[in-house]
C-alpha cells in the first residue's frame, strides 16, 4: 500500500474511533447512565476490531460481564481494603478470561471493576447501568464500521477521499454519495 493510501486509512480509522467514542458517550449521557464517559473508551475497544471479531467479542463481553459483576461482589463488595480487593478481583478476572479464551475482554472488565470499586454499589440499578454502558458501545461502533468498511473498500479500489477514479476524475469526500 502506498504511503498516501496508508495515511488515508489511518485518518479514516481515527475519525471512526473519535466519532464512535463520542457518539457512545452522547448516547449514554442522553439515557442518563452513570459513568457515561466509559462508554467512549469501551467503544474504542470495539471499533478497532473486524466485523466477525466484533460479534465474537460482543458475546464474550456480555458473558464476561456477568462473571465480572459476580467477582466484583465477591471481592470488592466483601473486602475492606480497596487495593487488596481490586488486586484479587483482577487476578480472578485475568484467570477467568484466560481460561475461557476471553483475553480481549480484560480491559472492559477492568473498567467495570473500577466502577464497582468507586461506587461500592451492587444493587440492581447500578448493575443494569453498567450493563447498558457495556452495550451502548456497540451501536455507534457497528454503524460506523459499516460506513468505514465501504470507504476502506473504495480506498483499496482507488476510489474515494480525493483519489482519482478509473476515469481519472478526482472527487472530494463531500462530492461522494454516502
Amino acid at each position: 500500500m502506498d504511503r498516501k493510501k496508508e495515511w488515508k486509512k489511518i485518518l479514516l480509522q481515527s475519525v471512526k474511533i473519535a466519532v464512535g467514542s463520542s457518539a457512545a458517550i452522547y448516547i449514554a449521557e442522553q439515557i442518563g447512565l452513570e459513568n457515561a464517559t466509559s462508554a467512549g473508551s469501551i467503544a474504542l475497544l470495539t471499533l478497532v476490531t473486524t466485523k466477525w471479531e466484533t460479534v465474537k467479542l460482543s458475546v464474550y463481553r456480555l458473558l464476561s460481564f456477568f462473571f465480572t459483576a459476580l467477582l466484583a461482589g465477591l471481592t470488592i463488595g466483601l473486602l475492606e481494603s480497596e487495593w487488596i480487593a481490586y488486586g484479587i478481583f483482577m487476578f480472578m478476572v485475568m484467570t477467568m478470561c484466560h481460561a475461557l479464551g476471553w483475553q480481549a475482554t480484560i480491559s472492559v472488565n477492568a473498567v467495570i471493576g473500577t466502577h464497582f470499586l468507586v461506587s461500592k454499589d451492587f444493587g440492581n440499578d447500578f448493575i443494569i447501568n453498567e450493563l447498558l454502558i457495556h452495550g451502548k458501545r456497540r451501536a455507534p461502533g457497528g454503524t460506523l464500521r459499516k460506513y468505514c468498511q465501504r470507504r476502506e473498500e473504495s480506498l483499496s479500489e482507488g476510489y474515494g477521499m480525493g483519489m482519482a477514479d478509473r476515469s481519472g476524475r478526482t472527487e472530494s469526500v463531500s462530492e461522494q454519495s454516502v
